[in-house]
């Protein structure tokens, strides 16, 4: 079984040693946050960059994140805001992001927007998250 992120395929083997990888040496580091977000909700890497703490939606008995319109990302809505998905996430994901923000998310804003994912520079940009994916899977 095959398992795609982004424009990257893999098996399924090779997925669970990144991801035990990433748990156990790296847990709640933004690497491990984006690799969890990108297996699970399964979006294109650039929707990633875009979410916002304010898409976290942490609370039960339906946490969510909100994504971009996946098939139009300039789609607005009557009120002129972007359209956004609801994609259910798990509780294992709920306390690692809940894990990252708490102990490892540098503080940024962007445009008066807090990102989810941030660097030193502010919110993650989408080369960076293709370097990232690219370390990790050409290492397993």
């Amino acid at each position: 079984m095959k398992k795609s992120i982004g424009d990257v395929n893999f098996g399924i083997d090779r997925l669970n040693r990144i991801l035990n990888n990433l748990r156990r040496y790296h847990y709640a580091s933004r690497e491990h946050v984006l690799f969890e977000i990108l297996v699970e909700c399964d979006r294109q890497p650039e929707y990633i960059c875009h979410l916002d703490i304010s898409d976290f939606h942490p609370d039960p008995p339906s946490p969510y994140l909100s994504f971009l319109d996946q098939n139009d990302r300039k789609a607005t809505v009557g009120d002129g805001k972007n359209h956004k998905e609801k994609f259910s996430i798990s509780s294992d994901l709920v306390y690692l992001i809940n894990d990252y923000l708490n102990d490892k998310r540098i503080e940024q804003s962007s445009g008066g927007r807090k990102p989810l994912i941030t660097t030193k520079n502010g919110r993650i940009p989408k080369s960076a998250v293709r370097v990232f994916l690219y370390q990790w899977t050409s290492r397993s």
